[in-house]
């Protein structure tokens, strides 16, 4: 009983964390400059040895670079809601 107790909590935190890599993934692509996704991309490569082997930290990188290559950035952030221009303990007035 109390190891299906601790599953279903590392569930629980799974789907928290899950949730919310996505929500900053939308945040990151959006809302971001390019001089900011770039200083991303550079930490995120010194980083590559330690997680260069997770799916979810392949994922990030390959959409950072599709939106340095692609993606208009700058001209998006001007279309952005009020209501998603926020952090995670921060309202954006």
């Amino acid at each position: 009983m109390e190891l299906r107790e601790r599953l279903e909590e590392l569930y629980r935190k799974r789907e928290k964390l899950e949730d919310r890599y996505e929500e900053v993934g939308r945040l990151l692509y959006g809302f971001r400059s390019k001089k900011f996704l770039r200083s991303v991309l550079l930490y995120l490569v010194d980083l590559q040895g330690e997680f260069g082997e997770d799916r979810h930290f392949r994922d990030l990188i390959r959409s950072i670079v599709h939106s340095l290559k692609h993606e208009n950035i700058e001209e998006r952030k001007n279309y952005t809601p009020k209501e998603l221009l926020h952090l995670y303990d921060e309202e954006v007035d």
